[in-house]
C-alpha cells in the first residue's frame, strides 16, 4: 500500500504531466490519509475546501471529494476572466485564491509543518505546483510573488509584455532557465538573498531593465543571463561570484564598464561582446581566464588593461574593436588578441 507522501509525489508527477484527473485521484487519497501538502493542492489547483477530507478512510474521502467535485464541476475549472476583468487596468490581484486551512496553518503535522507553505494567490494567475511556480498566467503590470514558492520554473513569465516591476519573496532559491526571458518592459527586479541560482538567459531581451542587484551566494552568472538587456546600465556582483559565462551580458548597449567584481576568476566567450558604450575597462585583478571573443564588438573601447593573475586568453578577445588603441597586458602572455595592426600592445612584468 503506497503512503500519502508516495500518493501525493506520484499526484505531482501526474499534475506535470498534463493528467490532471489522475492526479486529482492521488491527491485526494492522499489528502484522506492526513497529507496536509495534498489538502493545500487539491484548494489551490482544483479549488476544493479541505474539510472534505476529514475522513480516515480513504475511499470514502475520495468519494466525497469526487461528489464535491462533480456537483459543482463548472466552478472547479480556473473561469476564464470576466469581460468586466478583461476591461480593467492589467494589474495583478494577489490574494484572491486558496487560504490554506486552520489546521494547516496550527502545523497539524510535524511533517506539514516543515513543509513551505503557500499564501493566498489568485489560480487564474498563478500556476503553482508544489512549491514551484510553473507559470505566470496574468496580465499584471506590479506582481508580487507569493510567500512559499521557492523556485520560478522555465519560461514561468516568458514574453510577458504587460509586466513592469516583480517582487520576489525571501524563500525562492532558484530562478530558472528563460524565467523573464522578452519582459520587454519590465524595469525593476527585487532579487531577495535567499536566493542561490540564476537559470541560463533567465532575464534576456528585457529591453528596459536599467539595473540589477544579485543577492550574495549566486555563485554565477550564467549563461546568457542578461544578454540583450540594451538598457542595462548597472550591475551589483557580490563577492560569491567566481564565473561570468558565456554571453552574459551580450548586447548590453548601455553598460559603459565591467560591473566591480572581486571574486570573478572567470570571464566566458561573449561575456561582454558588442557592450559599445565600452570606452576604457579594466579586467578585475584576480580573473585567471578571457574566454574568446569576451570584448569583441565594443565598439567604442580605446583602452585596455589585462592584469597580471590572468593566465589564458581566448582568440580575438578584442575583434571588431575599431577605437580600441591601446592594451595593456602581462609579457609571458602571447595570445591572438584579433586587434587591428594599429593598435599598441604593451607589455609589463606582473
Amino acid at each position: 500500500m503506497q503512503t500519502a507522501a508516495q500518493l501525493y509525489e506520484e499526484g505531482q508527477r501526474l499534475l506535470l504531466s498534463g493528467d490532471r484527473e489522475g492526479a486529482f485521484s492521488k491527491f485526494s487519497l492522499a489528502a484522506a490519509m492526513g497529507s496536509e501538502e495534498a489538502k493545500l493542492m487539491l484548494g489551490s489547483v482544483y479549488g476544493f475546501d479541505a474539510s472534505v477530507f476529514g475522513a480516515s478512510n480513504g475511499a470514502s474521502a475520495q468519494s466525497g471529494a469526487t461528489q464535491q467535485r462533480g456537483s459543482a464541476s463548472s466552478s472547479q475549472q480556473r473561469p476564464a476572466p470576466s469581460a468586466a476583468r478583461q476591461a480593467a487596468p492589467a494589474r495583478s490581484s494577489i490574494g484572491g485564491g486558496y487560504a490554506p486551512s486552520a489546521r494547516h496553518e496550527s502545523g497539524a503535522s510535524s511533517h506539514a509543518s516543515s513543509a513551505p507553505r503557500i499564501s493566498a494567490y489568485d489560480a487564474n494567475e498563478f500556476e503553482i505546483v508544489g512549491t514551484v511556480l510553473v507559470k505566470y498566467k496574468g496580465r499584471g503590470r506590479d506582481v508580487t510573488i507569493p510567500q512559499g514558492v521557492t523556485e520560478i520554473g522555465f519560461q514561468a513569465f516568458v514574453s510577458c509584455s504587460t509586466l513592469e516591476s516583480v517582487t520576489i519573496p525571501e524563500g525562492v532559491t532558484k530562478i530558472d532557465k528563460c524565467a523573464f526571458s522578452g519582459c520587454l518592459n519590465l524595469v525593476s527586479v527585487y532579487l531577495p538573498k535567499s536566493v542561490r541560482t540564476i537559470g541560463e538567459k533567465a532575464f534576456e531581451d528585457c529591453d528596459n531593465l536599467p539595473s540589477i542587484a544579485i543577492p550574495d551566494g549566486v555563485k554565477d552568472i550564467d549563461k546568457g543571463v542578461f544578454s540583450g538587456c540594451a538598457a542595462l546600465r548597472s550591475v551589483t556582483i557580490p563577492d560569491s561570484v567566481s564565473s561570468v559565462c558565456d554571453e552574459a551580458f551580450l548586447y548590453c548597449i548601455s553598460l559603459n564598464d565591467i560591473p566591480r567584481m572581486r571574486g570573478v576568476i572567470s570571464i566566458g566567450a561573449n561575456a561582454f561582446c558588442a557592450c559599445e558604450s565600452f570606452t576604457d575597462i579594466r579586467v578585475p585583478d584576480g580573473v585567471k581566464s578571457l574566454g574568446e571573443e569576451a570584448f569583441k564588438g565594443c565598439k567604442m573601447l580605446k583602452t585596455a588593461y589585462i592584469p597580471s593573475s590572468v593566465t589564458y586568453i581566448g582568440a580575438n578577445v578584442f575583434a571588431e574593436c575599431p577605437d580600441l588603441r591601446k592594451v595593456e597586458l602581462p609579457y609571458r602572455l602571447n595570445a591572438d588578441l584579433g586587434v587591428r595592426t594599429w593598435t599598441e600592445v604593451k607589455y609589463y612584468r606582473g
